[in-house]
């Protein structure tokens, strides 16, 4: 199904930050937060230039990093799509072992000896045998808060034991993972890590899986009920990542409500927003500094939650029945 390009794909001609690398953050923060679901065609580049205008470089260099990323899958004569990390594209009526032929092919061609085929085979086979239950999923978020919060959103909707590691303590986690991991079921990031989870540990032959982010209630409520003329105030930590954000947080505020954004270490910019925002918004790495910068500030986070979506997909992945999706997780003073 091809999309409408999303009024929230909106570049700023005028930011040092540039038109291919805020195009790339649109589509990842779209495909973050189930906006574009897998399987969507995206826009053609020259539909999507003209659109946006900018040039076709501009979208092909977003593309190329997105696909790179793999979150995009291009291929000729059809167009470009978004992808879940853990689907490969298989042939329509593949037989068990035309497909397993495949997979062992695809292993040898991409240099692996005909024994380190079998070993990998006799591993896997061993770990469908067991049953996923009795392995631990690796987690992999770069705040603490988000990795408690979303730890928990897998940990209680199915029933997997959950292993969190920071994204900064990748490298130093790396051989001990490779050590023990046949005692991990696969890899689970947001869509916003997994080039860095990927290449960081896409060695250890486990599959990585991508999940969909969602705001809570409680934020989305808030939101809504913000008064015409009010300010509301949106803060992140990556350059390239706040006019992505600023323009997601506008779409789901009421109309003439005025946005404006800043970064976590731009003092300024939070002392103006102290003093003119009735509400801010933030990322939930910022969460807890910005709480003891401006205390006593209603300050919301925008997601803090896995989606269902994400849940039932591990769910299918690992053929657990899936619980009920656990309860929102309440990020402290909200």
């Amino acid at each position: 199904m091809k999309i409408s390009i999303p009024t929230t794909w909106k570049l700023d001609q005028r930011s040092n930050v540039p038109l291919n690398v805020q195009l790339c953050e649109h589509i990842r923060w779209s495909i973050s937060s189930g906006e574009i679901p897998p399987g969507s065609l995206l826009p053609p580049i020259r539909e999507l230039a003209q659109s946006l205008g900018v040039s076709l470089n501009t979208v092909k260099a977003a593309y190329r990093e997105l696909q790179e990323s793999g979150l995009l899958v291009s291929r000729r004569g059809y167009g470009t799509t978004v992808v879940s990390p853990d689907q490969h594209p298989r042939a329509g009526a593949q037989t068990a072992e035309q497909a397993v032929e495949q997979a062992m092919r695809a292993a040898i061609e991409a240099g692996y000896s005909a024994d380190q085929v079998r070993e990998l085979m006799e591993r896997l086979l061993a770990r469908y045998r067991t049953g996923y239950r009795s392995l631990t999923l690796v987690f992999v978020e770069c705040d603490e808060t988000q990795l408690e919060l979303l730890g928990q959103d897998i940990r209680s909707a199915l029933g997997l034991r959950v292993e969190k590691i920071l994204t900064s303590r990748l490298a130093q986690e790396r051989d001990r993972l490779a050590r023990y991991r046949d005692r991990y079921a696969g890899i689970a990031t947001t869509y916003f890590h997994y080039r860095e989870v990927r290449d960081a540990l896409g060695h250890l032959g486990l599959p990585i899986l991508g999940l969909v982010l969602a705001t809570s209630p409680p934020t989305l409520e808030r939101l809504s009920r913000v008064p015409a003329g009010s300010t509301v105030g949106c803060v992140c930590r990556d350059p390239e990542s706040v006019h992505s954000f600023q323009c997601i947080v506008a779409r789901l505020l009421p109309p003439e409500v005025r946005v404006t954004a800043c970064l976590l270490g731009d003092s300024a910019g939070l002392d103006a927003l102290a003093r003119e925002a009735s509400l801010i918004v933030c990322t939930v790495p910022c969460l807890r500094p910005l709480q003891e910068r401006l205390r006593g500030r209603e300050i919301y986070p925008l997601y803090d939650r896995v989606d269902p979506g994400s849940l039932h997909i591990l769910a299918q992945h690992f053929s657990i029945p899936a619980r009920e999706a656990a309860a929102t997780c309440q990020v402290p003073g909200e």
